[in-house]
């Protein structure tokens, strides 16, 4: 993995769940990549990050939804929840929070 963010145990617990330092890397990777994109990350992407053999990221995503990090649309893909929010605020990523709402603003000044 290419991130290297260090991120306290004590910070990783906004549920009851923790995360390990892997699932926190692939939690920022996804949403940096929603920030920067405005999309989610495909299959492929998620795996070469993960530098996975498989090319199946499913149950590193399926892992993070069943903590309650990630929300899965059927047919669409993962999201963040908001516990991700609270855990990107807690670790001072608040440039993705920031660029995120920047672009959601953009996107609603579109449609008007």
């Amino acid at each position: 993995m290419s991130a290297s963010l260090k991120i306290k145990p004590s910070l990783i617990q906004k549920t009851n769940q923790r995360l390990t330092e892997k699932q926190t890397s692939l939690l920022i990777f996804i949403c940096e990549y929603l920030a920067a994109n405005r999309s989610l990350p495909s299959n492929n992407q998620t795996c070469k990050f993960l530098e996975v053999k498989s090319n199946n990221a499913g149950p590193y995503l399926k892992t993070l939804a069943n903590k309650e990090y990630l929300y899965h649309e059927r047919g669409v893909g993962y999201f963040p929840t908001s516990t991700t929010l609270h855990l990107l605020k807690e670790i001072g990523r608040d440039d993705i929070l920031n660029e995120i709402a920047v672009k959601d603003e953009e996107q609603l000044e579109m449609k008007l």
